[in-house]
């Protein structure tokens, strides 16, 4: 082998090792500019608006690039829907009080002359159940029921309306998660200046699939005002 070959030889090895060592280079710098373009996104997405984020992809070239994400579910409050444009707030229910309920009069704004409704929305802890009114003669289970008696001036146009139940054991309609129960009220007259809340109690008794404890009562309350119509 000749002096030139050798050199030859040894120049192109050397240029192979460089060309080598630059794209192991430059596959490092673009790394290095997707973790740093990340680290920047990442903080930003510290320091921004909380409610939206930020999340970084990679794409087909190797480049970092970013785009927001879908803003979480915001937890509310529960609440039961009446029908109206106006949700009713029922407390949560849990294993040692099975049963919420809240009651409203809507409108909660009267007038001589005018109707409303009284609206009892219940809440039932998960895996319990209440019985319907209607339940089977001869069983034993207290059924859902409301009680309560009205100021002078204002009466019941009708009875309370119990939404049909679910089949529970022994064929009785059970009610599970929530039920609205409504009764129409008209006002004939102007009620006592001191009478400022429609007051009642609804009985239930709570059970599971195993048992049923004794009967309990919860009071509720519903307030108003009388609005007198100008002559």
């Amino acid at each position: 082998m000749g002096l030139s070959t050798a050199i030859r030889i040894t120049i192109e090895s050397l240029f192979a090792i460089f060309a080598s060592s630059a794209l192991h280079l430059s596959r490092c710098s673009s790394s290095l500019m997707i973790l740093m373009t990340a680290g920047v996104a990442l903080l930003s997405g510290c320091t921004s608006d909380p409610v939206t984020n930020s999340s970084v992809s990679v794409s087909s070239d190797g480049q970092a690039a970013t785009k927001d994400a879908e803003e979480p579910p915001k937890s509310t409050k529960p609440t039961a829907s009446s029908g109206s444009s106006d949700p009713i707030s029922v407390p949560e229910p849990s294993p040692h009080e099975p049963v919420t309920a809240t009651m409203v009069l809507q409108p909660a704004t009267l007038t001589p002359g005018s109707d409303a409704i009284l609206i009892v929305s219940v809440r039932i802890a998960r895996a319990h159940f209440v019985h319907a009114p209607n339940i089977k003669p001869g069983e034993p289970w207290i059924p859902l029921e409301m009680k309560m008696s009205l100021p002078d001036g204002i009466e019941f146009a009708g009875d309370w309306q119990f939404p049909p139940g679910e089949k529970g054991s022994g064929d009785s309609p059970v009610y599970r998660d929530s039920v609205l129960l409504r009764r129409a009220l008209r006002v004939r007259a102007i009620p006592p200046s001191s009478v400022a809340s429609l007051s009642g109690e609804l009985r239930y008794q709570a059970c599971n699939d195993e048992l049923c404890w004794p009967p309990r009562t919860i009071k509720l309350s519903a307030p108003f005002s009388i609005r007198v119509q100008a002559r």
